[in-house]
Formats: C-alpha cells, structure tokens, sequence
C-alpha cells in the first residue's frame, strides 16, 4: 500500500506544474495589509509626520514583493514544464483574481457614491471621469493621481463623501497590473534563469535611475503637491520590491536548500532586517514631508526590507510557523479586500468619531477606528470572498494549462 501511495505521489509531482501552498505566505499577507490599516487609521486631519508612516511603506512593498514572488515562480515552472508560457491563459487567470472585486469597488467608489450626492456630484462628475474614473477603469491611475489629487479632494469635499479614500488604493493595483501584463512576456523570451537574474539586476540599477531623473524633473520642470509621488507611484520608478521578489523565486528555483536556513545564518539576517527597518523609521518620515531626495535611496531600502523579510518568513522555521498560525493565515487570505475596503471605511469612521467629545483627538480617533473600522471590514471581506471572490475564482480552471505531453 505504500509503494502504490509513493507511486501516486511522485506521478502527481510530475504532473502538477503549479506551485505549490505555502500557508506562511497568507501570514505574510495579513501582515502586509495590517501595516497598511495601521498607517490609515493613524492618518487623520491635523496628523502630523511620524515614525509610523514607514508601517504605510513598507506595507505596500511587502505586498509587492510576495506577488512578484509567487507569479514569477508560477511561470518558471509553467516554461520549465510546458516548455513555453501561455500568455493568454495567463492574464485570463489573473484576470478572474483581480478584476471581479477591482471592478466591483471601482463601481461603488466611481458611481454610486457620487451620486448619493447627484445634486452637488453632477457639476464636476465629467472631470471626475476623466481624471479618476477612466484611468483607474483603465489601470493608469498612478499615473495621473499626483497631478489630479487636488481635484479628487475638492471633489470628495463638495459631495460630502469621501471618494478618495476609496479610489486612492487603486494606484497599488495598476502597478501589479502592469508588471502582470509584461513580466510574462520578458520571461517568456529570456532563454535561461541565469540570463533572467542579470536581467533583474540590470533593471533594479535602471529603476534607480528612472528615480533620479523624475525626482529632478519633478523639481525643476513640473510643479505637483507632492513631487515625491510622481516616482512613488510611477511604474517604472517602484520596481525594487517586484524586482527582488522575482529574484528570490529565480534563486528558490535554483538553489532551494538556501530556503532552509537555520539559526546559525538567520540570526544576523534577522539583525540585518532590524537595522533596516530602524532607518526607515527613523527616517522615512522625515524624508517625505518634504520630498527629499534621499526617498530615492528610501525606497530601494523599502525594498531590501521587504525581500529580506519574505526570505526570512520562506526559510526560517520560527517565522515560517508563526505566519502559518491559522489566524492569520485566515485574514490573509481574504487581504485583498481588505485592502480595498479598508481605507473607505475608516474614512466613514472618522467622519461619524468627529462628533464626538475625545479627549485626546489622535489616539481617541486612531482607537476607535481600529475598533470599529477593521471588524466591519473584515465582515465585508469574508462576505466578498464567499459571493464575488470565490466563484470567480473557480472559472480560472477553464484557463489552466493541462499535464499533457511535458516539455
């Protein structure tokens, strides 16, 4: 009976091209989408800068990071198997992940809210379209966010409702939209890994410089609200936590036994990471407020931070357990909604805390939105994953490549 068992065992190996689970990745997602909800709910009018934005920054790499990751080792084993990537197939299952709740909140966010205000809304609603809703329908929002964020405001204020904050996240979206529609292609093309690890390493040195040159113009040419935000949300500025999570599957692919790390090596990766995110706490915010150049180093800590971190939680037992823990792995699986709720449901929050007598109008208001906020947004979530989520996802099996005739 074993022998039969073993037999089916090494069959499905060879038959079965995708990945496979790691339940300490949906760990790593609850904690990504939890240093976003921390830096949101914090943010509240009269906040000034503090430490706790990097929670914001490094967020948001880590969620980036940990895609770059787990697409990029899908599609080495799809060519390494088939002997080729079905770009299609491809996009078609990305696609059921992504666009059925984006759309969905797009929506909501683009027009129904709007016109729970039609009198006020109607006015502005064409440059609304324009400037908001086509681009962000159109993955292009990061794009043109810092040059429209003054109107977005404007248009939040005079409905009374508040759009932004529910179209804001959407930026994060179009960059993995734009690396989804081209990383397979390049990967398709590029003969071995080894050629593809050079490659990710001559584009990390290009994107450094797309930083320097768009900081520049963005001081001496072109005059937006925040001049850092034209490099921080452009595509081709932010490609270091994509780049490295690219790079750890190439080398998880090539090299595995280096994901079974022991104390003996993880102890000073760990003082490493911890050094790190001491600068970026330390620093960041003090960066930022006035766009220093020094962002541009910033980020490609951010970065480090961020693939330094996902090694770890991949290789080191310790971490590797805890981020496996059921609870929350459980809220990781459903972070993608609650990364597009999150931000809109706190913002109601704060509108309905702000008629009430706090004593201490940061923390009070930082309190009650967390208690308030997180559980309505993880109902949503759940009920999100149940009704719009979950079937969608079930149609990507129409599009998966079938075990026929390996390469």
């Amino acid at each position: 009976m074993s022998a039969l068992v073993k037999e089916r065992s090494q069959s499905a190996q060879k038959t079965d091209w995708r990945v496979p689970y790691w339940p300490q990745l949906d760990g790593f997602r609850t904690l990504s989408v939890m240093m976003v909800f921390i830096i949101h709910a914090w943010i509240c009018p009269g906040t000034k800068p503090s430490p706790i934005g990097a929670l914001g920054y490094l967020g948001v790499d880590f969620f980036f990071t940990l895609s770059a990751f787990l697409i990029t080792s899908l599609l080495i084993r799809e060519k390494e198997f088939f002997g080729s990537i079905n770009y299609r197939q491809f996009v078609m299952r990305r696609g059921f992940r992504i666009w059925p709740l984006f759309y969905a909140v797009l929506f909501f966010t683009c027009v129904l809210l709007p016109f729970l205000n039609a009198p006020a809304a109607l006015p502005l609603y064409p440059q609304f379209v324009l400037q908001q809703f086509l681009p962000a329908a159109f993955f292009f929002f990061n794009f043109v966010y810092p040059f429209n964020h003054q109107a977005l405001a404007d248009f939040s204020i005079a409905i009374g409702i508040p759009v932004i904050a529910g179209v804001v996240p959407f930026w994060t979206l179009c960059v993995e939209e734009h690396f989804y529609a081209v990383w397979p292609l390049i990967m398709k093309r590029v003969p071995t890994l080894s050629a593809l690890a050079i490659g990710i390493c001559v584009a990390e040195l290009l994107t450094v410089l797309a930083r320097c040159v768009i900081h520049w113009i963005a001081f001496n040419a072109v005059r937006v609200e925040f001049p850092f935000q034209l490099y921080f949300m452009n595509t081709f500025c932010h490609l270091d936590p994509l780049l490295i999570g690219a790079f750890l599957a190439v080398l998880h692919h090539q090299k595995p036994k280096l994901f079974q790390c022991g104390n003996r090596f993880a102890i000073p990766l760990l003082l490493l990471l911890m050094t790190a995110m001491t600068y970026l706490f330390c620093n960041l915010y003090l960066h930022f407020p006035l766009s220093n150049p020094m962002m541009i180093v910033d980020l490609t800590v951010i970065g480090f931070t961020s693939g330094l971190m996902l090694y770890l939680t991949m290789a080191w037992s310790p971490l590797r357990k805890f981020f496996s823990a059921k609870p929350l792995a459980t809220i990781g699986r459903v972070s993608f909604a609650i990364y597009l709720f999150h931000n809109f449901i706190l913002a109601v929050v704060e509108k309905l805390v702000a008629y009430l007598p706090l004593p201490d109008v940061q923390f009070s208001t930082f309190a009650l939105k967390c208690l308030i906020g997180f559980p309505v947004t993880y109902v949503l979530a759940l009920l999100s994953w149940k009704y719009l989520e979950s079937p969608c996802l079930s149609l990507k099996k129409k599009y998966g490549r079938r075990a026929v005739n390996p390469a």
